[in-house]
């Protein structure tokens, strides 16, 4: 067990050396906090976050704060259906998305586990409006999402849950009243996943983002830390 424990440990951190920060591309950082309210088969999050756009540059749209309430329904095991409605805001330089509101529909399916292992599949559907300071209206934008994620679920100490993913996430803009704002792209990744206390669970992602559209930013490292916290 502790043989498969390294291996699966090496190859993620492998990953994060060989792919993570590089002086031409963007390096962002995202920190998200989930609060948890658990009612029935209801699950009610007012997602609190927070993107660096680039640790290391102080480049158009540097810093975003948002909030993100989600409602999501489990049908069963297998099946979850949610919910949202998110505003962004942005500063410091920010021109491409200083207000910006995202209202989406997600569905996600997961398989039961096998051999440690379990093949979940998210879909979501977004419409986003933004808004600069220098625009009169919003901007509007039809984006679908597909994440396919493989999980292995480390067979070490159980009380902490450890657990490693590898997925990729399609971003597609099925229409966009201003192109420029709006970019196709694609995401490869990695996630480390544990539970340091009970109701308190931690995930640890690298990202490996990449524009269709050629330009300035059309690559970038994305680290993501998320907190879910079970409150209720």
């Amino acid at each position: 067990m502790s043989t498969i424990r390294n291996i699966a440990l090496l190859s993620f951190f492998y990953l994060l050396c060989t792919t993570g920060v590089q002086a031409q591309s963007k390096n962002a950082l995202w920190v998200e906090y989930y609060p948890d309210f658990q009612i029935g088969a209801w699950r009610l999050t007012p997602e609190v976050s927070y993107r660096s756009i680039d640790l290391f540059t102080d480049q158009a749209g540097g810093h975003t704060f948002y909030f993100r309430p989600t409602a999501t329904y489990t049908v069963n095991p297998y099946l979850s259906l949610a919910g949202s409605l998110a505003y962004y805001v942005s500063w410091e330089n920010a021109t491409a998305n200083k207000h910006e509101w995202v209202i989406y529909q997600n569905a996600a399916l997961k398989t039961p586990s096998v051999a440690g292992f379990s093949f979940g599949l998210n879909a979501r559907l977004e419409q986003m409006f933004v808004k600069t300071s220098a625009d009169p209206d919003h901007t509007f934008g039809l984006r679908l999402r597909w994440t396919p994620k493989l999980t292995y679920k480390l067979p070490i100490d159980s009380r902490w849950g450890w657990a490693l993913s590898g997925f990729a996430e399609t971003y597609n803009y099925l229409t966009a009243s201003r192109t420029g704002y709006f970019r196709n792209a694609l995401d490869l990744g990695a996630g480390l996943t544990f539970k340091p206390l009970e109701r308190l669970e931690a995930t640890f992602e690298y990202r490996r983002h990449r524009s269709y559209r050629p330009g300035e930013d059309s690559q970038d490292n994305r680290f993501r830390l998320m907190i879910r916290h079970k409150i209720l």
